[in-house]
């Protein structure tokens, strides 16, 4: 019922600066995610495509610690990505790589394909960190999309920020444990908006972390997830005090096999000619205008390739938002609560 309400009510606008143009506008028909990024590891070479992937670097924080500044513990092998965690020469060696410097984003949709051989004191894990870490961890934010301990037979997926790791704010529900298919390839994934990031394994929701627009969001610092953020794939080791524990030596290697990773993004195709609207949107100075439309709408916005740059919630019929001056010409989706989909075209002047 909603897909066909939708489909009947996208309808584009055509306005410069503060006018309008003519009685007739343009209908966007079709809304899906468009592969921004991916990766299938079918490739000859052992070293992960360098175009996409470097190695993450060995610091003090418990995950990287041991990380090997070689592709001996990161490497691609029958189209797999492994990733592995173990002991050599006495010394404990992981692997992880990171798309940080080659491939960030804000907003999509990221599903990662995997399995673990698992260990006393493993610790694979899937996670986005911001490009831009201004204020630190956590205020910067992180998005965890996968974390595994030991031999459980679930996974962590969860958000930090300031609003949680600081203030202690545990509502809405910040992390969340779900199972998994042991042994097994499972899809984990991340459906993120300017609204809300959707954590699921294997299609099933484990929960949705939502933006509180909060009016005092500048001291709590609930929503960093407003930037770009870039891929980590790791298999770290524990030890005596951090998360997973003790590593047992007898156990390991552990390791991480990865069959694939993609990105996407929603975008608009399928312009054809359509009826005018009363609603208007401007765009000057850096300032997106709307009036006479319906509170607590949702506001997409494209740029002129189709790709979303910016997600809001329209909370007053006639309401003003800043906008990232990254584009000339933007489109701008509005939906309303009941379903109805409306599309501008603007120039950004």
């Amino acid at each position: 019922m909603k897909n066909k309400m939708t489909t009947l009510g996208c309808i584009i606008l055509f306005i410069v600066g503060n006018y309008s143009i003519g009685g007739n506008s343009l209908k966007a028909e079709n809304l899906k995610y468009k592969v921004i990024f991916e990766d299938t590891f079918e490739q000859t070479d052992r070293i992960p495509n360098s175009t996409k992937w470097s190695l993450c670097p060995n610091n003090t924080a418990a995950w990287a610690k041991y990380l090997s500044s070689s592709y001996g513990q990161a490497y691609v092998e029958n189209g797999k990505l492994i990733l592995k965690a173990e002991k050599v020469g006495g010394i404990y060696k992981t692997g992880g790589i990171q798309t940080k410097g080659k491939f960030d984003f804000t907003y999509g949709k990221v599903e990662v394909n995997a399995r673990f051989i698992t260990a006393k004191g493993a610790w694979p894990a899937i996670w986005m960190m911001p490009t831009d870490e201004t204020g630190g961890w956590p205020t910067c934010g992180e998005i965890d999309i996968m974390e595994q301990l030991n031999y459980d037979n679930y996974v962590y997926q969860t958000i930090h920020n300031h609003y949680k790791n600081v203030l202690g704010f545990i509502t809405p529900t910040p992390t969340k444990t779900i199972s998994y298919n042991v042994n097994q390839f499972n899809t984990y994934a991340i459906e993120w908006s300017g609204e809300k990031i959707v954590f699921s394994v294997n299609g099933i929701v484990s929960f949705t972390y939502p933006n509180l627009h909060l009016t005092d969001e500048v001291l709590k610092k609930q929503w960093p997830y407003n930037k770009s953020f870039y891929l980590i794939v790791n298999c770290a080791l524990g030890g005596a005090g951090t998360w997973p524990g003790v590593i047992t030596d007898s156990e390991l290697p552990a390791s991480m096999e990865v069959d694939w990773v993609k990105v996407s993004q929603e975008e608009i195709t399928g312009i054809v000619q359509e009826t005018t609207t009363p609603t208007l949107v401007t765009i000057k100075d850096g300032k997106l205008r709307i009036l006479n439309s319906v509170t607590n709408s949702q506001l997409k916005i494209f740029n002129a390739s189709g790709q979303l740059v910016q997600s809001n919630i329209v909370n007053n019929t006639n309401c003003s938002l800043s906008i990232k001056p990254s584009t000339e010409i933007f489109i701008v989706q509005i939906e309303q609560p009941c379903g109805t989909k409306k599309n501008f075209k603007i120039l950004n002047n």
